[in-house]
């Protein structure tokens, strides 16, 4: 059926009849990519229905991707916040290497990508991000703050180390006067507190010290987007130097406190 176009409605009904051929025209006289229609951006509809396709042709033709979007509960928020609340790395790669995104920009509750990823549990996504700069800063609140995030709804030991490796604030205090550490205990997630000590903050700091940890996990972590190397990269090392590489001198230590 051959759709005539011209108005928000209309590049609004293409997508969601994911008719590209309609889009494509749309654009090619002259149409506004990002007409808005009851708060929707074209983008935003196409990422909220999950039709991923559609959102790889809006974002080639040059879909804004920083434009907040309303989706049908109400909810505002630019395009990154949507990717990494629904989860596709292919679409978050194709946002941030648009050299005008805003990697930190927030949707209508304060969150940010970042935090967005860490609630849902998506490491690729974390890693992806603060691969491309995403920022720690200004998580001074508990409600901001992944590691905190991390320690109070746990299983998500991964991503605390990748954010513990990018210097993520920690020590933040919710309204129960309890931050990552006191979390971190009443769940008795022995794996996270061996992390926290290791990277310096809470009881038992152990040595060597927490800038040598940091470092030493902040490479491999930018080399591989792992916390540790498999034993098979280090094949024809030295065993003391595999070992220390590998950590195994801190957790010694850590497992005789």
């Amino acid at each position: 059926m051959k759709v005539e176009l011209g108005s928000a409605a209309d590049i609004h009904f293409a997508v969601t009849s994911h008719n590209i051929e309609a889009i494509v025209r749309h654009v090619s006289s002259g149409g506004d990519i990002n007409a808005k229609l009851q708060g929707a951006t074209p983008l935003g509809a196409a990422l909220c229905r999950k039709a991923w396709d559609t959102a790889r042709i809006l974002l080639s033709l040059g879909a804004d991707v920083n434009q907040f979007s309303r989706d049908c509960v109400g909810r505002e928020e630019p395009p990154l916040c949507i990717v990494c609340r629904l989860g596709n790395v292919d679409i978050a790669k194709m946002l941030l290497r648009n050299p005008s995104i805003r990697v930190c920009r927030r949707d209508m509750f304060g969150k940010t990508p970042l935090w967005l990823a860490t609630k849902h549990g998506r490491r690729d996504l974390v890693y992806l991000l603060l691969v491309h700069n995403a920022s720690l800063r200004g998580t001074t609140c508990f409600a901001d703050c992944p590691i905190w995030l991390c320690a109070r709804y746990g299983a998500r030991h991964t991503i605390a180390d990748m954010l513990l490796a990018a210097g993520a604030p920690h020590g933040s205090r919710d309204g129960a006067g309890k931050d990552d550490v006191a979390w971190a205990t009443e769940r008795g997630d022995v794996k996270l507190l061996t992390m926290f000590r290791l990277a310096g903050f809470g009881t038992g700091k152990v040595s060597p010290p927490s800038l040598q940890w940091l470092a030493r996990r902040a490479y491999w972590i930018g080399q591989e987007g792992r916390r540790e190397p498999k034993g098979r990269d280090l094949e024809g090392i030295p065993r003391r130097i595999r070992d220390y590489v590998m950590l195994k001198d801190i957790y010694t230590q850590s497992n005789h406190r």
